[in-house]
């Protein structure tokens, strides 16, 4: 496995809600709210959301919408679901958005990353109705999920024919656990044709569309992660453009380090303490 062995789940559910309730949240649910944010034929692909206490929907919260990790081969909710009390707990709206992935799916990557840019719409078009600042959004996730979540700010024309394409879904920080940047190096991995795959691996990779303009970003890696090399090649690219850029290093771990505590607590608060800094919370 080239990225996070963490156990990655394909949530579908026949009680996906199709709209939202007309009664404001007064307290975070003992299970999260769901909302479907798209739909492939019969595939229903949905966010879970946790709430703040006594968050109503006239709120406007920070937001922080997740991406799981697991190669791409299946997006699913409950990898970040403890990070996302945590987040929640700190007055943030938490939300983990489903992908499509190439076991159940049977997709490539370049699905993966319209799916996230899809759910980054469906969120600030939903501003209103989940009680949230549009201009407050935070994009975060682990490993594959990082590349995905960097990815809605590079890759803005990979979008569905159902997308809103008025709403940005460029996401205003970016929170990133131990990311990958360039899918270049995994295409024979995920059995990519290079002469198919080699320029639109390029076009969806994050290191390879860096601009001017890019959000402030921090990121979670261990010094024995064998992709540390791709975030020192994205450092190296987004320093010349004065991107605050915040790299936390610890120590001797290994790649997926932070779905382990206390290495997940930790990283949790250091990401929130960059928040703090540039005014999201």
């Amino acid at each position: 496995m080239i990225l996070s062995t963490c156990a990655v789940t394909v949530f579908t559910t026949a009680l996906a809600m199709l709209s939202f309730p007309n009664t404001a949240h007064t307290s975070p649910p003992e299970l999260p709210a769901q909302y479907v944010y798209k739909t492939i034929g019969q595939r229903r692909l949905v966010v879970d959301v946790d709430y703040p206490v006594n968050h109503a929907a006239t709120d406007a919260r920070p937001v922080i919408v997740f991406f799981a990790g697991g190669a791409w081969r299946g997006g699913g909710t409950k990898q970040f679901e403890t990070q996302a009390r945590i987040y929640a707990g700190a007055g943030m709206v938490a939300i983990r958005a489903e992908y499509r992935g190439s076991i159940v799916d049977k997709v490539q990557v370049d699905s993966c990353v319209q799916d996230a840019i899809s759910a980054m719409r469906w969120v600030r078009r939903s501003a209103k109705r989940l009680g949230i600042d549009p201009h407050r959004i935070v994009a975060a996730g682990g490993s594959a999920g990082g590349f995905l979540a960097a990815s809605t700010w590079t890759t803005v024309n990979l979008h569905a024919k159902t997308d809103d394409l008025t709403v940005s879904p460029r996401p205003d920080a970016l929170v990133l656990f131990n990311p990958v940047f360039d899918l270049v190096p995994f295409m024979e991995q995920l059995k990519m044709d290079p002469r198919e795959w080699t320029d639109k691996a390029k076009q969806i990779s994050p290191n390879w569309n860096i601009k001017a303009g890019f959000p402030p970003t921090v990121i979670l890696i261990g010094t024995k992660d064998e992709y540390l090399y791709q975030n020192e090649a994205f450092r190296d690219k987004v320093t010349p453009l004065g991107v605050k850029l915040k790299i936390h290093l610890y120590k001797g771990q290994p790649h997926a380090f932070f779905n382990r505590s206390p290495w997940r607590e930790d990283s949790v608060q250091d990401s929130l303490e960059f928040l703090r800094e540039i005014g999201i919370l």
